[in-house]
């Protein structure tokens, strides 16, 4: 009976050979993302806040080593040698524990207190002193730990919208009507447009583009005036996120390379790198969460030296944001 030649060192190369190529191959996919990643790491503009403020009560902060607070700041300035002022003011709240996205609108006529410039609307910090002082600002007044920061201007919003397709909005009449007033009196002046172009007809459902969605963001004088403002920024930015989930590699790469040379950001390279690896999971696999700041029940209007305010009980908003982000009870102490 015939007997099998059996070649154990001929068997092991094989399996060598399969394992480098194996290897190689890997390698080969970590250096391209490696150099994808860092492509796209050099289009945002990073500034160091290494000397940034470190407010007398830093260290009571509530923090948590699985929760990144970053401050999501929307400017209405025209171009980059103009601050301008805080529009927008959004807390996203990443907990990789609850795996939630929680975005938190910061109402910005909140009456708080400002490191260095005593008292003022919230919003009054970042044409003080920038980004860096808004967040020395929210951390003084609420308690929480402020990692980081993204800055973005008007136009800027507008072209990431553009960039994901618009986004599906169900407006009413005097909303629509209010877009178009917008549209009208700013933004299409300042997107160089003709006063009426890209009107609505009147109210329904409508996929925006990014100039009429940033007009809508915007509305104040419409329903609960900035409360409802609030709200409806949160729902195009849940939108934004919800259109990126369906993007292809290739206009992933449209979006990416849109938005991000329009960021200015606190976050240092070598935190983006990590932040690029975990984006898929953050982006595809957490849950929106969206609340706003005051809570209900915690404020009222007030008036301060001829001004409108909202005067707030920042004891209430702590123990909510300490329930909310970090599933802790605050005792108020």
């Amino acid at each position: 009976m015939p007997q099998k030649n059996h070649n154990p060192k001929k068997k092991k190369r094989k399996l060598l050979n399969t394992f480098y190529t194996v290897l190689l191959v890997l390698i080969v996919i970590c250096i391209v993302l490696c150099f994808t990643v860092a492509h796209y790491v050099n289009m945002i503009n990073i500034v160091d806040t290494g000397t940034r403020n470190i407010i007398s009560i830093s260290e009571d902060l509530i923090s948590e080593k699985n929760v990144r607070n970053i401050l999501l700041i929307g400017t209405d300035s025209r171009d980059s040698s103009d601050r301008g002022r805080s529009d927008t003011i959004i807390l996203l709240s990443v907990n990789e524990h609850t795996q939630n996205m929680t975005m938190v609108s910061l109402m910005r006529d909140m009456y708080v207190d400002i490191p260095n410039y005593g008292k003022g609307k919230i919003n009054a910090a970042y044409s003080h002193g920038g980004a860096e002082l808004l967040m020395d600002t929210v951390e003084e007044n609420f308690g929480i730990r402020v990692d980081d920061y993204i800055a973005v201007n008007f136009s800027s919003f507008a072209g990431i919208v553009d960039a994901v397709g618009g986004v599906e909005i169900t407006l009413s009449d005097a909303e629509a009507a209010e877009v178009n007033n917008i549209l009208r009196n700013e933004v299409n002046e300042l997107m160089g447009d003709p006063k009426d172009a890209d009107f609505l007809e009147k109210g329904g459902t409508y996929r925006l583009s990014g100039k009429q969605a940033l007009c809508y963001s915007r509305i104040r004088y419409v329903g609960d005036a900035d409360f409802e403002r609030t709200e409806r920024q949160r729902t195009v930015l849940n939108q934004v996120i919800s259109e990126a989930r369906t993007l292809n590699i290739f206009k992933l790469d449209s979006l990416l390379s849109e938005a991000l040379p329009q960021m200015t950001t606190n976050i240092s390279k070598n935190q983006m790198y990590g932040y690029a690896v975990k984006a898929p999971m953050y982006i595809f696999t957490y849950d929106i969460v969206q609340m706003r700041v005051p809570v209900d029940g915690s404020w009222s209007y007030a008036d301060i030296d001829g001004e409108s305010v909202i005067s707030v009980d920042f004891n209430d908003n702590i123990i909510s944001l300490a329930e909310n982000l970090y599933e802790i009870q605050y005792d108020g102490n």
